[in-house]
């Protein structure tokens, strides 16, 4: 009894351990959860297996470049012999033919018989468009690389961002609430009014305010963060702030080409030649047919396999089909494949104006908000030397408690708008990151 208590206890210790394991990471830097994200992420696993089996496509469309080679067995009866008139001469009836049947009513073959492909081009044009729909999904998959790669950077750099402001916020709640205790102290004291304490603790209340709005959306960040990289909800994830929330002095990087450009490029390709292989179909096939059997005619139903019943037959021919008409399906196809061509040219036409005028906002705006960035981040350290050096001034009486409370709005004013500056940059240089 006392050892089944023991086996009851450490199954219950076991389990209990198992439900509270929690896996952690702890995030360097962005591109560790991109390397997450390419080797978890499900739409791209998708793409892998489409490739694979559209790879498997391309080679069961080239079967015609191999002999196509097939057993065969026939047994026929036939209904009526075919018959031919000869001349009676022989037969004692000169100046007449006499009808005669050829044959025997029961006939059966079996043999081998091989087809190969001399030249076919619209079995040519088909195999390249094969090719060319797996190069499509491949363009599709870089395609969605780099749309996955933009949203956890992006995602990455408002989780930093938001790291940032709360480890601000909470230095700022601490000098507020110091402010709070030393107002509070001469409020009771009959020195101050209650109004200058019921600024102070609005004061600090706005602080607590950014820190929970900041925590709301570092929490969002780190949920969506998970859903892109494929990562169990139980995950914990820890990120390591950098030394800077951005690199000044910085040069610009290089913006990589637009792979959403890529599919609208191969569907070109493939409209061209299924133009090419729609005209095909005006082409002539060549083939070479052989055959190895054997034929058995009978009188009555029956098949026999005793040596000397069976009659070799084999033969080898050449064949050659041309298309000379088909009604007006084949023009009228060919007319449509080029139409939509033109549809995919004008596609990519649009597309490639609007991602170069995308890029050229980008670049403006990058530089634009760089420069904003060295304003507002001066404007900030400014206004927390001014406030600190204010805070003494009111503790040592020599300013009012409203010239304190007016720097210290403006430090947090000037805190905001540098961090929505920091956060701007990032998310406009996740894009020059995704794109290289």
């Amino acid at each position: 009894m006392k050892h089944s208590y023991l086996f009851i206890f450490f199954i219950f210790i076991a389990k209990l351990s198992t439900a509270s394991y929690v896996d952690t990471l702890v995030i360097a830097n962005a591109d560790e959860l991109i390397k997450l994200s390419l080797k978890n992420n499900s739409n791209l696993k998708i793409y892998k297996l489409k490739i694979t089996q559209s790879n498997y496509d391309y080679k069961a469309s080239n079967y015609f470049k191999t002999p196509q080679i097939n057993g065969t067995f026939n047994s026929q009866y036939n209904l009526k012999l075919s018959t031919t008139n000869i001349p009676g001469a022989p037969f004692g009836q000169p100046g007449k033919y006499i009808p005669i049947s050829l044959g025997k009513p029961y006939t059966t073959s079996m043999g081998i018989s091989a087809v190969q492909s001399v030249m076919d081009w619209q079995h040519i044009f088909q195999s390249k468009i094969a090719y060319q729909n797996t190069e499509l999904l491949k363009a599709q998959e870089d395609q969605t690389i780099q749309n996955l790669k933009l949203q956890i950077l992006q995602t990455y750099y408002s989780i930093i961002t938001s790291l940032s402001a709360i480890k601000i916020s909470e230095k700022d709640l601490q000098l507020s609430d110091s402010i709070v205790k030393i107002i509070e102290y001469k409020y009771t004291s009959g020195i101050i009014d209650e109004s200058s304490f019921n600024q102070a603790k609005v004061s600090s209340n706005n602080i607590k305010q950014n820190i929970i709005q900041s925590t709301t959306l570092l929490k969002q960040s780190i949920a969506y963060i998970k859903n892109l990289v494929d990562l169990p909800v139980s995950t914990d994830l820890q990120f390591t702030l950098p030394e800077q929330l951005f690199v000044e002095n910085k040069l610009i990087q290089e913006l990589g080409s637009d792979k959403g450009l890529l599919p609208l490029q191969q569907l070109v390709k493939i409209d061209s030649l299924q133009i090419k292989e729609a005209k095909a179909k005006y082409y002539p096939k060549f083939n070479l047919v052989g055959y190895k059997g054997y034929d058995q005619f009978r009188d009555d139903f029956g098949i026999d396999f005793s040596r000397g019943t069976w009659n070799d037959y084999s033969y080898i021919s050449f064949m050659a089909t041309l298309p000379i008409y088909n009604g007006l399906v084949n023009r009228n196809k060919v007319k449509s494949m080029q139409f939509k061509k033109e549809v995919s040219k004008e596609q990519l036409k649009s597309a490639t104006q609007q991602s170069l005028m995308n890029d050229q906002n980008l670049i403006e705006n990058y530089q634009s908000t760089v420069k904003l960035i060295e304003i507002t981040k001066n404007n900030f350290e400014l206004l927390n030397k001014i406030t600190t050096a204010n805070f003494e001034k009111y503790i040592n009486g020599l300013i009012s408690l409203d010239v304190y409370f007016k720097s210290f709005e403006d430090y947090l004013k000037s805190e905001n708008t540098y961090l929505n500056m920091v956060s701007n940059l990032q998310i406009i240089n996740a894009n020059f990151e995704a794109r290289n």
